[in-house]
């Protein structure tokens, strides 16, 4: 309860207008609506045709980015994956309806699309249908079809299909909508696509940089290529990929994360800062204030220590921030104060070796003889932190819209009746 208080703190904090700017615009959902959660399940490949298997994945990508908006909260494709892995589907095979059902159900997700798509050789068809998992209720089926080069033009209008009958009053039209979306080129998608399936690390970085090279400004794909050279450790090129992501797309918080992990990896100390630092006015997540307290901590500026204040106090359980304030405020002459942040860190992880022998430091240098008797414990470095869970944030803000929402709509009903 306390890390949800002090999420929304933070929340209230941040400003609305930059917290809207994260995800496209082009969706008409009623502005008012709170948010819902959508699983976009990966389409049902029915043909026989040869070297069509990576679209069934693309509909989740294109139509996960046509359907974004605050209104919308989508699972991303690792959770989906991860929800399948652990009723036991295989990846690559193609879950029941039933199970998936049963999927959604247990991630308390409030809508699922499902679907499938055919081509004879000549016509290209995609059919939908949208599931109300708490209604448990499925729509009618939704049929888009045309060549298959017009691939992404059908889906985007399957995406419309589905706010249409989501909301009857969409003012846009269909061919208004279609044309709106961000332009992606078949083939750019097919790599992109591809690059999303591979499992190994080259191939991800061959086909997410094809995808670039043929789309440059396909921003799912600078992501793509920006997240696996990093996780390649070849910064340099991932910071490249990663700086042309503007910080108002739908993947612009994560895509900012990375760009301030890779120049902290690279020593542009002043880069990383400046990367997380812009990143906290939009996203106040622990993980941020803190990565960008280390990157201040590197280049000895002493307000590290506020950054560590904020990450500790955001999420008090984990060892990680506390160790770094401990550190923070042994540097700042703060004995007794770093003294209780490393036992908050040893408190959550009894294991901490280097937490225990800096707690043994400190000790040792409470003592009066301390001065006399040894010299001044050496520091270990401060943490950085990799993991950048900014669903979990928007899951918890999209939460709190919907209590604020219900609380108003309680106070409007008490108002007397003009």
């Amino acid at each position: 309860m306390k890390f949800l208080r002090n999420v929304f703190v933070l929340w209230l904090w941040s400003s609305a207008a930059a917290f809207s700017q994260s995800a496209p615009t082009f969706s008409q959902d009623d502005p008012a609506a709170t948010p819902k959660t959508i699983l976009i399940a990966r389409f049902e490949n029915l043909s026989n045709a040869p070297g069509i298997e990576w679209i069934g994945e693309s509909f989740p990508e294109v139509m996960g980015q046509r359907l974004g908006s605050n209104s919308w909260q989508l699972l991303r494709r690792g959770e989906r994956l991860n929800a399948f892995d652990r009723a036991g589907i295989p990846p690559g095979r193609h879950p029941s309806r039933a199970t998936i059902f049963r999927v959604a159900e247990q991630l308390d997700v409030d809508f699922v699309v499902l679907g499938s798509y055919n081509f004879d050789g000549h016509t290209f068809i995609a059919t939908c249908q949208w599931l109300d998992v708490k209604r448990a209720h499925l729509s009618k089926e939704m049929k888009e079809s045309g060549p298959l080069p017009q691939l992404i033009d059908l889906q985007t209008a399957l995406a419309w299909d589905l706010l249409r009958l989501n909301n009857p009053a969409l003012i846009s039209s269909r061919d208004t909508f279609v044309s709106a979306a961000p332009p992606i080129r078949l083939d750019a998608l097919e790599n992109y696509t591809r690059g999303v399936l591979a499992l190994s690390s080259a191939d991800k970085i061959k086909y997410f940089r094809e995808a670039v090279r043929i789309n440059p400004s396909y921003t799912e794909a600078l992501l793509g290529l920006g997240r696996a050279d990093f996780e390649a450790k070849q910064y340099e090129p991932a910071a490249a990929a990663l700086a042309k992501v503007s910080p108002t797309q739908a993947v612009g918080g994560q895509a900012q994360f990375l760009l301030g992990l890779c120049e902290f990896y690279l020593g542009k100390f002043e880069k990383a800062e400046a990367a997380f630092s812009e990143l906290t006015a939009r996203v106040p997540l622990p993980e941020v204030y803190n990565n960008l307290g280390v990157a201040q901590a590197r280049r000895g500026r002493p307000a590290a220590g506020d950054q560590f204040q904020r990450a500790n106090d955001t999420d008090p359980g984990d060892s990680d921030y506390s160790f770094n304030l401990a550190v923070a405020l042994y540097r700042k002459g703060d004995s007794a104060g770093a003294t209780r942040a490393v036992r908050e860190t040893l408190a959550a992880n009894p294991g901490d070796a280097e937490a225990r022998s800096l707690m043994e430091s400190l000790v040792a240098a409470s003592d009066p003889k301390f001065a006399v008797t040894a010299t001044p414990p050496k520091m270990p470095l401060e943490r950085i932190k990799r993991n950048y869970d900014e669903d979990a944030f928007r899951q918890i803000a999209a939460q709190l819209q919907r209590t604020l929402a219900a609380k108003l709509a309680e106070k409007a009903q008490r108002l007397p009746k003009p």
